[in-house]
């Protein structure tokens, strides 16, 4: 009979690479990319821009000519009598009862209107047309602020797990040092005492391993989030080499920054509101024609057969406001509060993003020099960890040295980690404010 075993191993082999096949690695542009492709909330906000083009030729709309063409046909049944006196007929003093129109009766003409003279409705077109840009604007916000969101969930989830990884290689540094003291200890020359520093050591970095694993799942979820990824499908993240010379032009000039660009363009909107409620103190003048034809008859043979009377009508139509109940006064003066706030936004946002630059110019800078500083202290950490090693193992060192020695270690690798997410994360805000956060896919 033939052994299992070789099938098993076969099967589990098989598992192993289909679920290598599965999981992805991506790289912070990938990410970027199939967010721009599969986020939901990009592509409502696409709709939204389209939207706006329908709403801008819907505004025109009421400019252009208006035609209906009309057709009825009545059978009036059951013509009531009406009653009048009789004396217009010489019979005084009674009432007489006579039946007017047709059984039959029927229309079939058009109408056309025409607006000549309409502010209101000139300015809502141009009203119109401004919200579409600013839908326009408003998409291309969403797209620069998906970018963010992924890089810096990208980041953060990355730097996360790197500082896992760290608690790992701890976690084992630690159990090579339990070995190490127990060993000694049974040689006579440590005492248990040792053994239980270490021991409450590793209980530690378990917890920290544990917490730090939480926050990564935490991460990696927003990202799977904003990639339309569900969430139990792997994702493997990719890290990069840093560039520290990136390039950041300190010739900021807020004007340039998409949300300047929108409260501009809202500022615009409220003059404009403010030109459309204006207009309706002006008057309005439209056109009118009307042809139609028309039949009556008593019996529907005649009514078939009969022939049809025409008829047609054109003119202008004048309306001109007087009062309104001072609606209109108070609509205007809301309006004019409208473009009041909007020019305060402006001026604004004109110093945050000035100062938000400035701070983050300076957070570039200073994790740029932590950086370099913070690998260095890691280097000699890594060689006070090994020679600490080697003095306790001749017996010259304690464990609260080696202790101490490992810590420092942790803390130095861990401070570099943090230098470098700080430059990642004050990088693309520099990008994001400076309008240049999409050269994260298409560099310049």
């Amino acid at each position: 009979m033939r052994k299992p075993l070789p099938l098993i191993l076969s099967f589990l082999f098989l598992c192993c690479c289909i679920l290598n096949l599965q999981a992805q690695e991506y790289t912070l542009k990938e990410c970027i990319n199939k967010a721009l492709v599969d986020n939901d909330e990009l592509h409502i906000s696409e709709l939204e821009l389209m939207n706006a083009g329908v709403n801008r030729k819907l505004a025109i709309s009421p400019l252009l000519p208006q035609i209906d063409i009309q057709g009825k046909f009545t059978d009036n049944f059951a013509i009531p009598p009406m009653t009048v006196p009789g004396d217009l007929f010489g019979k005084p003093g009674q009432l007489l009862d006579f039946v007017f129109g047709t059984q039959y009766d029927g229309s079939l003409g058009f109408v056309l209107q025409q607006q000549v003279l309409n502010l209101p409705l000139s300015r809502t077109r141009k009203l119109a047309s401004e919200e579409e840009k600013l839908a326009g604007m408003n998409h291309q916000n969403n797209k620069e602020a998906l970018v963010f969101n992924v890089a810096f969930s990208f980041y953060s989830a990355l730097a996360t797990y790197q500082s896992v990884q760290m608690l790992e290689s701890q976690i084992a540094l630690t159990d090579s040092l339990i070995q190490i003291v127990r060993f000694t200890r049974n040689s006579g020359s440590a005492l248990n005492i040792n053994v239980n520093q270490l021991l409450v050591q590793r209980s530690n970095q378990h917890t920290s391993y544990k917490n730090a694993l939480a926050v990564y799942y935490q991460y990696l979820n927003q990202l799977k989030t904003l990639l339309n990824m569900p969430a139990d499908s792997d994702l493997q993240l990719t890290s990069e080499k840093i560039d520290l010379n990136t390039y950041i032009s300190q010739n900021f000039n807020p004007k340039d920054q998409i949300t300047y660009k929108i409260l501009e363009q809202q500022h615009e909107l409220a003059q404009l509101n403010l030109k459309v409620s204006k207009g309706g103190f002006y008057p309005t003048i439209s056109v009118f024609a009307n042809a139609r034809l028309q039949n009556m008859h008593n019996g529907f043979a005649e009514f078939v057969d009969g022939s049809w009377d025409d008829g047609a009508a054109a003119g202008i139509t004048l309306n001109i406001p007087v009062f309104n109940g001072l609606s209109k006064k108070y609509e205007v003066r809301s309006k004019n509060i409208d473009v009041e706030k909007s020019k305060y936004s402006l001026s604004s946002a004109d110093i945050q993003l000035q100062n938000n630059y400035n701070v983050y110019l300076r957070q570039l800078q200073y994790a740029k020099s932590d950086i370099t500083s913070q690998a260095k202290n890691k280097d000699l950490a890594r060689e006070l960890m090994d020679m600490v090693s080697d003095q306790y193992r001749a017996g010259s060192a304690n464990i609260s040295d080696l202790i101490n020695a490992q810590n420092d270690l942790y803390e130095s690798e861990l401070n570099y980690l943090q230098a470098v997410f700080k430059y990642r994360i004050a990088e693309i805000n520099l990008l994001k404010i400076s309008g240049k956060i999409l050269s994260l896919v298409n560099p310049e």
